[in-house]
């Protein structure tokens, strides 16, 4: 603008009442009045009047300033800095634009001495037609954020009106760009304090995507430490496959993949840890003595509701201490036609395993019957014995076929009152039945000469500790024949210098008995002096005798007087 001309007027006390410019604008000619309480444009062209009067700016027309540093559009009601055409947008009918030849920054800012939370600017959204009229709607808020003696960070707030209610904080970003929605105080990058519903969640799987949060007036509030995730505000039971979970996590599936725990690349494999404690989460205190610590429940549907159909559990069984921690394993079952479980089985903290008790007192503790359809071996016995307890304190079989008699330490074959025998025996065996009775001893000799059967008589020496053979008798295979067999008596003699054990008598194949010979050669062969009470008689009625030569021979005349008779 270019002043031509400039008057100034004065009173008669040379007072200054205003002045008088003709200014060339860039498009008119005005003539500009400058009075004491107001600047008037007075334009000499066709164009716009401008009166700035008592700090009222009125123009009448379009206003123009700098080419295009500010532009008045009067007859769309428009403002355009930067540009002539304000409202440039493809879209809807901006009434405020600004354009820039590079970066366009917009400024709101306060004077105001600097603290926390102080409001520096507010964008208001107002409708004139409420009522009453002039109503925010909703707003955006730049405040002061933090206690940096220097530079204060800062956070912005966005508002909204809720229907026939006030203005409300809706969504805040702080100054260490969380962003909250239902806080004013954020605590991760995305803090959402209610329900989220979303078509899907995206992520970079570091974490987690596409998680359902509660609904209803619960909060659902996922948070982090390390590579932990944890819900913190989660309140009743967690469902998968069902919307109506019973327990704290149920699962349900029509399939049988429930459940796969898969691990890789370590020297274990993975598990699941059942934890028991007394008191509270925050504020926990030692179990006691037969406390559960995990029962697993296996439920069958009968067409009203599950029932336990059998059952796992663990107790503790002792007192614990520390690092000290006695348990031992429960293993139920329900029989038929009942609706509760019963303890089958347990595993005790002294490893001793019970069946059908619950106070095992050895390895294995059955109370019941035990069948074994092949055989029970015990390896690595070197000492020690087998029992059989029943309610009478012995082994017993049918009660009549095998009794133990664990008092006398008489094993019976066929009766249970072995005691009712008055010899000494320490086995006997009785048929009830057929009147006779047999013990059979049956082995499997290899060849010629070795034994398939013995039985053996055993004393202590005298130092009672050691046992020693007294005597023996024994069944041997006498040649390659496996039928054949003759049975052998062995003595322990003393006066034999020592030599043990030797054979006493031999009845071979043939039924020929040996007494003191191995190798009988007549019926009654007799290596050594034999004695008799009584005579014998051959099959004629004499009586038998034996020749100085050995042989035998019949007495032709016997002596009444002492029995001598002449044998011939």
């Amino acid at each position: 603008m270019e002043k031509i001309r400039e008057k100034e007027f004065k009173t008669r006390k040379k007072n200054v009442l205003g002045r008088i410019f003709s200014h060339k604008l860039t498009n008119f000619t005005s003539l500009i009045f400058i009075l004491a309480a107001a600047l008037i444009f007075m334009p000499l062209a066709n164009a716009a009047t401008v009166r700035i009067q008592n700090g009222v700016l009125n123009i009448s027309n379009n206003l123009l300033v700098s080419t295009n540093a500010l532009f008045v559009d009067a007859a769309n009601n428009k403002v355009g800095i930067g540009t002539t055409s304000p409202g440039i947008a493809t879209t809807g009918s901006p009434a405020f634009t600004v354009l820039g030849s590079s970066e366009t920054l917009i400024e709101v800012g306060r004077s105001a001495p600097i603290s926390d939370g102080l409001r520096l600017g507010q964008y208001d959204f107002i409708s004139t037609a409420q009522n009453p009229g002039n109503e925010q709607v909703g707003a955006i808020i730049g405040e002061l954020q933090g206690n940096h003696p220097g530079v204060k960070g800062g956070r912005i707030l966005l508002q909204t009106r809720a229907d026939g209610g006030g203005m409300t904080n809706r969504m805040t970003i702080d100054n260490a760009g969380n962003v909250g929605i239902g806080t004013l105080s954020p605590e991760s990058t995305l803090d959402v304090r209610g329900a989220v519903k979303a078509t899907s969640f995206a992520g970079d799987g570091s974490q987690l995507t596409n998680l359902p949060t509660a609904t209803g007036s619960s909060n659902s509030l996922w948070n982090s430490t390390g590579n932990n995730i944890y819900q913190s505000e989660l309140k009743g039971n967690v469902g998968i496959g069902t919307a109506s979970p019973d327990t704290l996590l149920h699962l349900a599936s029509s399939t049988n993949a429930m459940q796969i725990l898969e691990t890789a690349n370590v020297a274990n494999a993975g598990g699941m840890n059942f934890r028991r404690a007394r008191g509270s989460l925050a504020s926990k205190s030692a179990v006691q003595n037969a406390d559960e610590i995990v029962n697993l429940q296996f439920q069958a549907y009968d067409g009203t509701a599950y029932r336990n159909a059998g059952v796992i559990g663990a107790i503790v069984d002792g007192t614990p201490g520390s690092s000290d921690m006695p348990g031992a394993l429960l293993f139920l079952t329900t029989p038929d036609n009942s609706g509760a479980a019963s303890e089958r089985m347990r595993i005790d903290s002294k490893g001793n395993i019970g069946i059908g008790t619950t106070n095992p007192q050895t390895k294995l503790d059955i109370t019941g019957t035990l069948r074994a359809s092949s055989t029970i071996t015990s390896s690595a016995l070197t000492q020690g014995s087998v029992i059989f307890s029943g309610a009478n304190g012995a082994l017993s079989q049918d009660n009549t076929n095998l009794y133990w008699d664990n008092t006398n330490k008489i094993l019976s074959l066929g009766t249970t009152t072995p005691t009712d025998v008055t010899n000494d025996a320490k086995v006997i065996v009785i048929d009830a039945g057929s009147g006779r009775a047999s013990f059979n001893i049956a082995g499997s000799a290899g060849g010629e000469g070795e034994v398939f059967g013995m039985m053996v008589f055993n004393n202590k020496n005298s130092d009672a500790a050691t046992l020693f053979r007294t005597a023996s008798i024994q069944a041997i295979q006498p040649s390659t024949d496996a039928d054949e067999s003759e049975v052998q008596f062995a003595v322990h003699s003393a006066t034999a210098g020592g030599a043990g054990n030797v054979q006493a008598m031999r009845i071979d194949k043939r039924g020929y008995v040996g007494i003191g010979d191995t190798t009988p050669d007549a019926m009654l062969d007799v290596a050594g002096e034999m004695r008799a009470d009584g005579v014998a008689l051959d099959g004629s009625g004499k009586v038998v005798c034996i020749k100085s030569n050995g042989d035998f021979g019949t007495c032709s005349s016997v002596a009444a007087s002492d029995g001598t008779c002449t044998c011939g």
